[in-house]
């Protein structure tokens, strides 16, 4: 059994296995009402740093603010590493994203259907 934070980073873990990012970003968007962010920060503690940095980045994409910012303050606190967005897909002209501290190396694309 699992919960909808923990759900939210599994889902960005395992994208591939998901639907891709573009899936990921579109269930994100209905997923996000049910996240606690309390319980996000805990579980997030209990996952890759890259996983989170993702997950806020997408939060932000599909406008759940208060969530995107709970994330960037702990973000903030880690201070991790550059990561790619889409670790399979090249870094070459890739944008920088400060706040999640990532390489923006794909489009991300919500269905808002």
């Amino acid at each position: 059994m699992s919960s909808p934070e923990a759900t939210a980073l599994d889902l960005v873990g395992y994208k591939r296995h998901c639907g891709g990012i573009n899936n990921v970003a579109t269930v994100l968007s209905e997923l996000a009402e049910q996240i606690d962010p309390e319980e996000l920060i805990r579980v997030a503690g209990y996952s890759h740093i890259a996983w989170t940095q993702r997950l806020g980045y997408l939060l932000d994409l599909v406008e759940a603010k208060d969530l995107a910012d709970r994330i960037a303050e702990y973000i903030k606190q880690k201070r991790p590493n550059r990561k790619p967005l889409a670790p399979w897909a090249p870094i070459k002209g890739a944008t920088s994203n400060n706040r999640w501290k990532l390489l923006i190396n794909n489009n991300v694309e919500v269905d808002k259907t």
